[in-house]
């Protein structure tokens, strides 16, 4: 830990004149706050490239954004790997029993599973966030006050919009839609506590849609999948089209209550609907045929307040958010 105070002064000198020596210790090794000493990055390259059989022997951590200016890239030797907030499951809010890549190929597997997580509940996580220390901690006001200091560093991430590549004259919007890394942060920013979604359950819609994007996001990473969004002209959207790498995907619609699920529902079959179409025309012109897109392979509702997950008579599957993981 090259911010321990009391050892910092050593390991940097060891880092700035003999990095290699740091090397020969117990595997593996994790260097905190490495950009303090970028020689490592050096070091480690020709290590790996030294010992080629061994994978996953270091761990390079730090807390800054800013560049560090190292010799040659790790192509080949080091990769980079994104820490996003915890999910929902992961904190305890949601029980687990429903796994959405599993739906891809048993989407009847979801039938039945419970879910009694309070509204309320979902208020405090909501502006709790998904941060590990939160679960060291258990005074409830104490919880809410580490968003309270991340907000000061405010982040968003970027989901790429994503396209059936349907040919017409309806106008897409692939602009990237930003969302918070974790929605606690916005809220820190803003002020607002649990409390304040009791009289304002429409807004909660909105921070609800960011929470359940940062669990897909998650999600997405376990998997080597993508979460994308579409949005076009005509109001056609999905908050959510999660992609796995073998093609398949599921639209996804994001609403906080039951009452919503129709609506959504509706949405979701208009979509599906509209590629269905565009398939038809295209196998119709046997001359010059057109290109044929993939139909969704699942319809989802993850709804906030949903008891239990069902599919209805259509097809859609309706997930409670107390029920999801990866």
């Amino acid at each position: 830990m090259f911010q321990d105070e009391e050892k910092r002064d050593g390991y940097l000198s060891i880092a700035q004149t003999s990095p290699q020596f740091l090397l020969e210790n117990e595997k593996p090794i994790l260097f905190d706050e490495w950009q303090d000493a970028p020689k490592l990055w050096g070091a480690i390259r020709k290590n790996c490239d030294d010992y080629p059989e061994d994978v996953g022997q270091y761990y390079l951590t730090g807390s800054t954004s800013r560049r560090v200016e190292t010799p040659h890239t790790g192509t080949g030797r080091i990769t980079q790997l994104e820490l996003l907030p915890m999910t929902l499951y992961e904190t305890g809010e949601s029980n687990g029993t429903v796994s959405i890549t599993e739906l891809f190929d048993n989407p009847s597997k979801c039938i039945g599973c419970k879910s009694d997580i309070p509204l309320e509940n979902l208020f405090f996580a909501a502006c709790r966030g998904g941060w590990p220390r939160t679960l060291a901690i258990r005074d409830q006001d104490a919880k809410l006050e580490i968003a309270r200091d991340y907000h000061r560093q405010i982040c968003n991430k970027d989901i790429d919009a994503w396209t059936p590549q349907i040919r017409s004259k309806t106008a897409i919007r692939s602009a990237r839609k930003h969302i918070f890394v974790d929605p606690s942060i916005g809220l820190a920013g803003l002020g607002i506590s649990p409390e304040y979604f009791k009289k304002d359950i429409d807004y909660f819609g909105h921070v609800f849609e960011n929470m359940v994007l940062r669990d897909l996001l998650v999600f997405a990473e376990t998997h080597n999948a993508k979460v994308m969004h579409y949005t076009d002209d005509n109001g056609l959207e999905a908050d959510a089209v999660y992609q796995l790498s073998d093609g398949r995907y599921a639209l996804i619609e994001i609403k906080v209550g039951v009452n919503s699920v129709p609506s959504a529902e509706k949405n979701l079959i208009k979509f599906s609907e509209l590629i269905n179409k565009h398939n038809k025309k295209a196998k119709e012109n046997t001359k010059h045929p057109g290109v044929e897109y993939r139909e969704p392979d699942l319809l989802i509702v993850i709804c906030a307040n949903a008891p239990m997950s069902y599919i209805t008579e259509n097809g859609v599957i309706v997930l409670p958010v107390g029920c999801i993981r990866d």
